[in-house]
């Protein structure tokens, strides 16, 4: 079976009504191929390895509920040539299915692309970083950059003017916000050790208050007078002794003196 293409219609329409004679016989020519059924969908599997066993993808498939009829393996074609070099695409003639396929499926271990007539993109979930809407990839994107900021065409992030005062003003109040945490720590130290000042000179002179009462006290006089005249014997021993152990010191020199005289 040939494919005939035409540059112009008039050709197209003078071809299907005239034919084509080869050898004295005519030769019809049909617009579209007999062979094909309008029940059948075709569907084409790319980016799947040649050495991936088919099955994979029909037992994906048949998950789907999606019954395959038949299957063939594309070969590249040069120069409007068919070479036996095979470009990897699978394409299945399946049964007509209601719902859609999305254009990225995982057949085993491996990710591929998926089209078929009449194919709506639901790969919702694909967000173009570029424009920041769903339905394609940055590398396919016609549309200008989104800032993901302020939401403006026109610039990226980093070139965002409202972005980077925003941040300037945020490191600001931040170093600001810091600088108080700081301050108000240092006042608390200097508050707790004042407020530990006043209490220490509080207590002392709360103690003095209490010595001088005891002294002027007439019942505790007497006690407290005889506590002192023996700290004051006490004191005057301590002092003898020491005056006596001088002595004994300044007499044993004297004479070690005089030994080494002699």
């Amino acid at each position: 079976m040939w494919r005939l293409y035409l540059d112009a219609e008039e050709d197209r329409l003078k071809l299907l009504n005239e034919g084509v004679v080869l050898g004295g016989k005519t030769i019809p020519i049909r617009p579209h191929n007999p062979n094909y059924k309008s029940n059948l969908r075709k569907v084409r599997v790319k980016n799947v390895p040649l050495s991936a066993d088919d099955g994979q993808v029909q037992r994906e498939l048949a998950m789907r509920n999606i019954k395959v009829i038949s299957l063939y393996r594309e070969r590249l074609r040069v120069d409007t040539q068919i070479t036996d070099c095979q470009t990897g695409d699978r394409v299945f003639f399946c049964e007509k299915f209601e719902k859609q396929l999305p254009k990225t499926m995982a057949f085993g271990k491996y990710i591929a692309r998926v089209s078929n007539f009449g194919q709506i993109d639901i790969n919702t979930h694909f967000i173009c970083s570029k424009c920041l809407q769903n339905g394609h990839f940055t590398s396919d994107c016609p549309n200008e950059w989104m800032c993901t900021d302020c939401n403006k065409l026109g610039h990226k992030l980093i070139e965002c003017p409202t972005f980077f005062e925003r941040m300037t003003q945020k490191e600001t109040k931040d170093q600001q916000d810091k600088e108080n945490q700081i301050t108000k720590h240092v006042t608390t130290i200097q508050e707790t050790e004042q407020n530990e000042h006043i209490e220490e000179i509080a207590n002392q002179n709360n103690q003095e208050d209490d010595t001088t009462d005891e002294c002027t006290d007439p019942s505790k006089q007497p006690s407290a007078i005889l506590e002192q005249n023996r700290k004051v014997t006490t004191n005057d021993k301590k002092d003898q002794a020491q005056e006596k152990k001088k002595r004994k010191k300044k007499t044993y020199q004297k004479k070690i003196k005089a030994f080494h005289i002699v």
